[in-house]
């Protein structure tokens, strides 16, 4: 279920489509660094989800404390510019190999 949160009806949907991933909106997580509030939300809704056993991905990360932040909440899934531009070369797209200090 992709942006989860930006529409009027979502539980609802959540509930009927049985999804098995969720991403998140980019409201609930765009400069989460600087909005103690986003983390609460973000928070509440990876508990939920994690209840319902979904993967959840969130997108836009731009900068490594969002990336923190993110793992330190228990994101399963991240994208964004952080960890790499969109590029059409795939081959390096899947070569490519972070390291997590966690």
């Amino acid at each position: 279920m992709d942006d989860y949160g930006s529409g009027y009806g979502q539980l609802r949907t959540l509930f009927v489509a049985s999804p098995e991933v969720l991403k998140i909106d980019r409201l609930f997580v765009q400069n989460i660094d600087l909005d103690p509030k986003k983390r609460l939300f973000l928070s509440r809704i990876l508990g939920f989800a994690k209840e319902l056993a979904l993967l959840v991905v969130v997108e836009g990360v731009e900068t490594e404390h969002e990336f923190e932040i993110y793992l330190e909440l228990g994101v399963d899934l991240v994208q964004g510019y952080f960890l790499m531009r969109p590029t059409t070369d795939i081959e390096r797209a899947l070569t490519l190999n972070f390291e997590l200090n966690c």
